[in-house]
């Protein structure tokens, strides 16, 4: 009879919600057991599922209990983060895994650039034109 077994839980999360290529991320969460944050090009944390060579972009160690790790800037793509701790329990190593996206920076579109430009081109030409014709009379 099994008495006071209790789980082994990992729960990961990260600032800023809105990634872009510019911006460092920082995980948080916690874990019961010390362990790694890995995180790997594409969903579903391949290293830790389906491709166990997969080598991951980053990798930082994790304390048991509450956890933050900041990882630099990443190109923009798709990724899975995945925390894993050795526990003493019978399930043996325990993990975590969440995707995420880094999205490109938005290039402003020339179309957005010329309509403020043409709006401000227009008022000067009429600017011009009536001190133009104020000194003509």
């Amino acid at each position: 009879m099994l008495i006071g077994v209790a789980y082994a839980q990992v729960t990961i999360n990260w600032t800023p919600s809105l990634i872009t290529p510019s911006t460092p991320i920082t995980f948080y969460g916690t874990t019961e057991d010390a362990g790694y944050l890995y995180i790997y090009n594409g969903p579903n944390c391949p290293g830790m599922t389906s491709n166990p060579s997969a080598t991951p972009v980053t990798t930082a160690s994790v304390g048991g209990g509450p956890y933050n790790v900041t990882v630099p800037a990443l190109p923009a793509g798709n990724y899975s983060v995945a925390v894993m701790q050795s526990s003493y329990l019978p399930q043996g190593t325990v993990y975590g895994c969440r995707n995420f996206t880094v999205i490109p920076t938005p290039v402003p579109e020339s179309s957005s650039i010329l309509g403020l430009l043409l709006p401000a081109l227009l008022v000067t030409v009429s600017v011009l034109k009536r001190r133009k014709n104020q000194c003509n009379m």
